[in-house]
């Protein structure tokens, strides 16, 4: 009896000390895990002609990403990998910071001075449980953006310790005549781009 008592004993003393080893884990030592979400992409078409010829496209998602790690996440790079239903795939990398409210749900944001005067991508530190909403714009060649048709994938990808990490996956509906491939009628055209939730 005295044997099965000790061994229970011993059983008993094990798995506390798996328990509190998962809980110093979990609590201090577990490195950063970036998660997130995009909720929708808006894109800008400009003209300064007279014909309304376009001359500037301003793509920007609307991202959330945070760290559930307990230790801080540095971000060093930001992309977006977008993958056509019909076409190859193509990266998109930040080009400069715009106003948060630019991107809000109202639409009504036309300075275009602020769009172009933003601050590039820099490296980033990511508390445990901290919020970014990073706002930028992203860079889509004009060769990539008669492939953003229908349904297409996006990526939001981090880049910590040297390599690209995917935070999360969506699929933007651009539809089968978007906006962004019709003439511009006016200096300015805002088109929201849903994801398929």
């Amino acid at each position: 009896m005295s044997l099965f008592m000790s061994a229970m004993s011993l059983l008993i003393s094990c798995l506390a000390l798996l328990v509190a080893f998962a809980a110093l884990y979990f609590n201090k030592l577990q490195p950063g895990q970036p998660v997130g979400g995009v909720s929708y992409a808006r894109i800008w078409r400009f003209s300064n002609l007279p014909d309304f010829t376009e001359t500037d496209f301003t793509f920007s998602p609307v991202l959330w990403i945070t760290n559930v790690g307990a230790r801080p996440l540095v971000i060093v790079n930001l992309r977006l990998r977008l993958r056509p239903e019909k076409s190859s795939e193509f990266m998109a990398y930040p080009a400069s910071s715009i106003p948060e409210e630019a991107v809000s749900n109202s639409g009504e944001f036309s300075d275009y001075g602020r769009l172009t005067t933003g601050s590039p991508f820099r490296a980033l530190a990511l508390a445990p449980q901290q919020l970014w909403a990073p706002c930028y714009k992203f860079g889509v060649p004009k060769e990539c953006r008669d492939k953003l048709v229908g349904p297409v994938t996006i990526q939001v990808e981090l880049k910590t310790n040297d390599k690209w990490k995917t935070v999360c996956t969506d699929t933007l509906q651009f539809g089968s005549d978007p906006f962004h491939l019709r003439p511009l009628i006016g200096p300015l055209m805002s088109i929201p781009v849903y994801t398929r939730r």
